[in-house]
Formats: structure tokens, sequence, C-alpha cells
């Protein structure tokens, strides 16, 4: 009975010295929340359905009486590499005219892939990239293993670093040029009914890959 009696005191002595828990309000949970959390995007304005099963039907294989588009968007005209970015042919720096130095390029952006080390991709390259040099290129560039890409590759590295931490000013400047572009191109009017145009971009000129060994790659 002494027993039972002190545990009894014991717990009578614990249930007085605890103290209630603080229930924390639902409000200041969500109002602490509220800080962190991205601004809801609006949705972009739906265009108006076109219920063209409700049309006059069409003759047999015919798909649409009127079409009008504006046609795909080109990618931006080529802009040439800073001055102090430089091409070396055999140890020397050699200044490219622009349509030479366009084409490097594509090698360039594609240094540090499998494909630059395979023959027939490098010979299709050289025997293309020789078409577009002037003369005076073509009498000096003979041979692929002697230039000097290396620059031309690190500055296309570092321009993908930059886009890849533009600030949120720079992506939503980018974001409205290319709603910009799609408003323009990235509609058609399908008898007068307004539609979107999946792909709508040209791609811009780059060498081709192929897959295995296609004997085309590098062109």
């Amino acid at each position: 009975k002494r027993i039972s009696q002190k545990k009894k005191v014991k717990r009578e002595n614990n249930s007085i010295t605890k103290k209630p828990a603080v229930k924390r309000e639902k409000k200041e949970v969500k109002e602490e929340k509220k800080p962190g959390k991205k601004p809801k995007k609006e949705p972009e304005p739906e265009l108006p359905v076109w219920k063209w099963w409700l049309e006059e039907k069409l003759p047999e294989g015919q798909k649409w009486r009127s079409l009008s588009h504006n046609g795909p968007a080109f990618p931006e005209p080529y802009e040439r590499v800073p001055d102090h970015i430089k091409f070396r042919y055999d140890g020397k720096v050699m200044k490219l005219s622009e349509k030479t130095e366009e084409n490097a390029t594509f090698f360039a952006k594609m240094l540090d892939h499998d494909y630059t080390t395979k023959s027939v991709f490098r010979k299709n390259f050289f025997d293309d990239f020789r078409r577009y040099m002037t003369e005076n290129e073509r009498s000096v560039i003979k041979k692929l293993e002697l230039c000097d890409f290396s620059e031309m590759h690190q500055y296309f590295l570092d321009e993908a670093a930059k886009r890849k931490n533009r600030t949120k000013e720079e992506k939503e400047e980018l974001k409205l040029k290319n709603k910009a572009v799609a408003d323009v191109h990235g509609i058609c009017k399908v008898d007068g009914h307004v539609q979107k145009v999946g792909n709508f971009r040209i791609e811009p000129p780059g060498l081709f890959r192929g897959r295995g060994d296609h004997p085309k790659q590098g062109r």
C-alpha cells in the first residue's frame, strides 16, 4: 500500500510541474510559409476552341480551305567571336574571314565530343571548311590537325555558363523576347481560325552528327 501511495503522489507532483503544451495556431504557421512561397504564374490566355466538326464538311481528301502563316522563325545572324579569342594554325595566330570563322565555331563547339575524334567526321568537316575559306586562307590551312580551336571552345563554354547563371531580370527579358517571336511565328490561321504551330523555329546551323558511322557526319 505504501508503495502504491508513493507512486500516486509522484504522479500528482508530475502533473503539477508539467506545463501545458502551447498550441501554435494554424494562422501563424501559414504566415511563416508565405515569404518562401513563389507567386503563382498567371495562366496564358487560351485560344478559342474551333468546333470544326460543326462546320460544313470538306470534300474527301481536303483538309482546309485557306491557310496563312508568317513562316518559320530563323536563328539570329552569326555574331563574330570577340577579337581577343584567337584561332591559331601551326601555332601562329590567324584572322579568319567571317564565313570561315563561323564554320570554325561549329567544330570548336564540339571539341570535347567523341565525334571530333572520328576520321570520317574530321575529313568531312575539313573538306567543307576549306570550301568556305578565302583563297589566301586555303593556301595556308591545309591540315586539320594543325588547327587550334581551343580558345574558341573555351569561349563557348564560358558563354554557356553565363546563360545558366542568368539573373531574374535577364530571364524575364528573354521570356518576353521569345513570346514576341511566338506571337508572330507560333500561330497560323486555318479557315480563318487561329491555331498554334508546334515547331516553328529553324535550328541554328551546325555539323551533322548522325548515328554510328554515318558517311555524312561532320558535314
